[in-house]
């Protein structure tokens, strides 16, 4: 059984209920059922940026060219909250729409980007252009990119299953929201749309409690995480392995999320998996370089 993001939680909950029928695992970029909440939220919102700065002061390229990295970032987003930046793009209907993009719009920007593994090397420098020089072209393209695609989900069917997946997590979630929102104000574009406070008026009955607790499993189980995914990142994958007991994770070094749609080596070590119930070769694994930023 292969599934990615949300995806791998139906196998895991498919491992709990039905281990008979499954041979292997194969989870990319993991969604445990123990996950959920605005705790949750806040951690891999604000975590996600923070690895993004530690992994270019971590490369000594990086760290030369972009010192202040964190620094940019709080610039930044203080000039776009007291001079919004302007920009016009089409719905997906083609109208025009004209945005007043704040600094929590920039910060969400930098978090969706980290989903993409071709531009993550790219970020720092985006980042510096932005809070050095006062550049904030990359949020027009981010808008461009990212206000079509508000059409193309089913809303309704999502908040149906986060409430009724994360129905345990809600209680006083609606003062949590607040709260979090209170200590990290650049979060407000990331929560925007959240299942959170839609589900205490959503009618649909929350699974049991069981849903929500580690899944447990002899199952042979290959676990794929990528470095810098922001929603699904690498201690997910590791808090699911834990309870695995025979998994095998690989964390990809510079990738996002989905890795085993990006590049040969994921694919690879899949195929394997699929036919082994293992990884006999993890050569090209072994070879990849750690991220550098250009």
């Amino acid at each position: 059984m292969f599934g990615v993001s949300y995806g791998t939680r139906l196998a895991l909950e498919a491992a709990r209920r039905h281990p008979e029928g499954i041979e292997s695992l194969v989870l990319d970029s993991v969604y445990p059922p123990e996950a959920g909440g605005v705790a949750w939220l806040e951690h891999n919102g604000v975590d996600a940026i923070d690895r993004l700065v530690e992994g270019c002061l971590a490369e000594p390229g990086c760290a030369a060219k972009f010192p202040g990295l964190a620094a940019n970032i709080e610039t930044a987003m203080a000039s776009l909250d007291a001079q919004p930046y302007s920009t016009n793009v089409e719905n997906t209907f083609g109208d025009p729409v004209e945005l007043q993009l704040t600094g929590a719009d920039m910060y969400a920007s930098v978090f969706e980007a980290l989903y993409d593994s071709n531009v993550i090397p790219f970020l720092p420098y985006v980042i510096a252009l932005a809070g050095f020089g006062g550049n904030f072209e990359f949020l027009g393209q981010a808008a461009s990119d990212a206000v079509p695609g508000l059409t193309r989900f089913a809303e309704g069917a999502r908040y149906s299953i986060d409430c009724v997946d994360g129905g345990q997590f809600i209680d006083d979630e609606g003062a949590a929201l607040a709260d979090s929102l209170l200590a990290h104000p650049e979060l407000a574009t990331l929560y925007q749309g959240q299942a959170v406070p839609f589900c205490a008026i959503w009618d649909v009955a929350p699974a049991p409690v069981e849903f929500t607790q580690p899944v447990v499993s002899d199952i042979p189980t290959l676990i794929l995480a990528g470095e810098f995914d922001p929603v699904t990142p690498v201690w997910q994958s590791e808090l699911a392995a834990a309870t695995l007991s025979n998994a095998e994770l690989f964390v990809f070094p510079g990738f996002g999320h989905a890795v085993s749609f990006d590049g040969d080596c994921s694919a690879s070590l899949v195929r394997e998996f699929l036919v082994e119930s293992t990884v006999i070769d993890e050569g090209c694994w072994a070879a990849l370089s750690p991220i550098t930023f250009p």
